[in-house]
């Protein structure tokens, strides 16, 4: 599932095998694998890896 937007006003959205999704600079978003369920996610970037903020971490990484 993908969690696009703040924690106030939040849209989740569940991704089919196949598809994708367009998340436009500046907005804050959330990749999340249901339970017991084998997951690859392929994630394409734009060389711009500066602005990158993580707001929250589940595996303790640091925060920049």
């Amino acid at each position: 599932m993908l969690h696009v937007g703040d924690k106030e006003k939040q849209e989740i959205i569940e991704l089919r095998m196949g598809q994708s999704y367009r998340i436009t600079p500046g907005v804050v978003h959330r990749f999340e694998a249901p339970p017991n369920v084998d997951v690859t996610l392929i994630e394409v970037s734009t060389p711009e890896i500066d602005d990158v903020v993580r707001l929250e971490d589940d595996y303790n990484r640091v925060k920049e």
